[in-house]
């Protein structure tokens, strides 16, 4: 097994980048992962299927289960929360969809989200297969590591000669099949060839890049910029093909035409030594962050900026006159959207998520068409105000121009100006759920008022109790914590 270090892991385009980080994925060393990691994988996949079953009121969940559905095959994976069972890969596909569609997930830096893929796949994997809670955590860190170092391997987001943050045409998520086939690779104990070539093999069947497209776009389709349940259905497909001895690419991260350059990115714009540097002493699962609000994450700042400004009163929309935002804005068209037309708009929307966030209305009705066909609330809507803010984009440009060339928040002040003159101001560098601050940091009591608010009311009373219970102990079959995810939803 080769040993990673930070001092000697320095890796070139023509290096053996792959193979030192399938050495890392399948050999001991990244079997010791520190405990305080694996609390963060707990927390991590709590959260993940908390956003799964968020989504049920969805009707894009709906229609993806009785797809998955009409397939058959075998019962050996259950798809979330209904509690039916599937194949697990299409239940891979069908939890990963479900995890996303609210835009609810984890987000490292600013820009990654892996646990949908990542999370869903392990669990159906881990279910299929027999696996204890323990095992699932440990393949879900070492999956999301590996996906986080692709990710981080190529610079995406820029920002252009205007300051404007734009993604570049080879910006993606499909690095999340890599890091998904390693986690399903490990609860299949599959040897470290194997992993390889299933490494290979989810790398060839990863989804276009494509969000550069869908971030100018006026509207989101129901699968946003990114097909994660196909992501996750590669990731279990690509390690049961090597399993049988199929052979895939083995050093796909590696040469001048290695998987970014496939995806398009130019050669300057990938460093591999992202990929390696560090292997087993830093773990960017630990500086993820959390999304306590269903919205995009470049918004989590600005939502925050309102919410400290109305301290914790529920204004009436018609008492506001109208709400000012200083931020460093994404330049699109979707962003500034003042006429959501479906739960997927108000996800990306800064002029919706700030006035039902200025109005106190309840987290779990965000993406309701009661709310946002709400003339009140559509009013206020079109009295936002976005303007440059100077600071915000001196810092954002400082975090985008060096390692590890991502954000770590976006400073946002926030006027919401009453109709009787006065003006409630708030300021925040930081989303809720951002690791960066301690008054920001996500706990598991955080995460537990998340639960309560979007999952309790389908699961039952007592859930988050059991399932708590069933996260701290490592021994039980994970097919128990599956189940307990289920059960009362499916009674």
């Amino acid at each position: 097994m080769t040993t990673v270090s930070a001092s000697s892991s320095r890796a070139s385009l023509d290096g053996n980048v792959t193979s030192t980080l399938i050495d890392f994925a399948s050999g001991t060393q990244s079997k010791v992962v520190p405990i305080e990691v694996l609390e963060q994988a707990r927390r991590v996949v709590y959260d993940t299927v908390t956003c799964m079953i968020a989504a049920s009121s969805n009707p894009a969940a709906a229609m993806c289960d009785e797809v998955i559905g009409s397939f058959g095959g075998n019962p050996e994976s259950r798809l979330i929360p209904s509690g039916s069972f599937a194949p697990f890969p299409a239940a891979a596909f069908a939890n990963a969809n479900r995890a996303k569609l609210l835009d609810f997930d984890e987000n490292l830096l600013y820009h990654s989200h892996m646990a949908n893929v990542v999370v869903a796949s392990a669990l159906a994997a881990g279910e299929a297969r027999g696996r204890t809670v323990d095992e699932v955590m440990h393949a879900v860190v070492i999956g999301f590591e590996v996906a986080a170092r692709v990710s981080l391997s190529v610079r995406v987001p820029k920002l252009d000669n205007r300051g404007a943050i734009l993604f570049p045409y080879w910006s993606t998520y499909s690095y999340n099949t890599l890091g998904g086939s390693v986690a399903v690779s490990l609860l299949l104990d599959l040897t470290a060839e194997q992993m390889g070539h299933a490494f290979g093999i989810s790398a060839v069947g990863a989804p276009l890049p494509t969000l550069s497209r869908a971030a100018t776009a006026p509207y989101w389709p129901t699968l946003k910029y990114g097909s994660y349940g196909v992501q996750g259905f590669v990731s279990c497909m690509s390690a049961l093909l090597a399993e049988r001895g199929v052979t895939g690419d083995p050093a796909i991260l590696d040469g001048h035409d290695s998987f970014w350059r496939l995806c398009g990115a130019p050669a300057d714009e990938y460093d591999p030594s992202a990929i390696t540097d560090g292997l087993g002493d830093r773990w960017w699962i630990t500086e993820t962050s959390f999304k306590l609000e269903p919205a995009g994450t470049w918004h989590r700042p600005a939502i925050h900026s309102v919410r400290l400004a109305r301290a914790g009163m529920a204004l009436d929309p018609a008492s506001i006159e109208r709400i000012e935002l200083y931020t460093r804005a994404l330049v699109s068209d979707n962003m500034q959207n003042i006429d959501p037309q479906s739960s997927m708009d108000t996800q990306a929307s800064y002029p919706y998520l700030l006035a039902v966030e200025a109005c106190g209305i309840p987290l779990a009705q965000w993406s309701q068409e009661g709310v946002f066909e709400n003339p009140e609330i559509q009013r206020l809507v079109k009295n936002v105000t976005i303007h440059d803010y100077p600071e915000a984009d001196i810092e954002l440009r400082k975090d985008l121009e060096s390692p590890p060339y991502r954000a770590r928040g976006v400073k946002a002040r926030a006027e919401i100006v009453m109709k009787d003159g006065r003006v409630l101001e708030g300021m925040s560098k930081y989303g809720d759920g951002d690791p960066f601050d301690d008054g920001t940091r996500v706990t598991f009591e955080k995460l537990d008022v998340k639960f309560d608010a979007f999952a309790a009311p389908l699961l039952g009373v007592g859930a988050r109790e059991e399932l708590r219970g069933i996260l701290s102990q490592g021994a039980r079959p994970v097919s128990d914590l599956v189940r307990a995810f289920c059960a009362r939803a499916s009674e």
